[in-house]
């Protein structure tokens, strides 16, 4: 009987999971908002029924929970090229928002720690990073 793996397969993405980034302008010192990072991995249903199903391989990719400049956005950023775009970016410390005119604002990210980003993301987000880890785990 086929099932969903039970492990989730390894991707850069996962070391940004459930960490707030703050975001500032590039000249500037002071934050202009912060984002949430939420790795999420999918399985596509090729076929079957009920206990029959059929998934395809898995796709990471990320959930983005960001305030700028007092704005509140949820971005889902898909696997493949745009989620590997993303993370190299994240990892050279920028953090680029794609406009709806096609125009790039790029920022500074700096990634607080596990602990920091809970008390950061319920404070600055009003998300609770304790109660997200605890619907993963169900």
């Amino acid at each position: 009987m086929p099932r969903l793996p039970d492990v989730e397969p390894y991707h850069p993405v996962q070391e940004y999971d459930l960490r707030v980034g703050v975001l500032c302008d590039r000249e500037a010192t002071e934050p202009v908002g912060h984002v949430l990072v939420e790795s999420v991995v999918y399985w596509r249903h090729l076929g079957g029924v009920l206990w029959w199903k059929r998934w395809g391989e898995p796709e990471q990719t990320a959930l983005a929970s960001l305030l700028l400049r007092g704005e509140f956005e949820e971005w889902f950023i898909h696997g493949g090229e745009e989620l590997e775009s993303a993370v190299d970016d994240w990892g050279h410390g920028r953090w680029v928002e794609k406009n709806v005119d096609g125009s790039h604002s790029v920022y500074t990210v700096s990634w607080l720690s596990g602990e920091d980003s809970v008390e950061v993301a319920q404070q600055e987000l009003s998300m609770d990073v304790n109660e997200i880890r605890g619907r993963r785990d169900q």
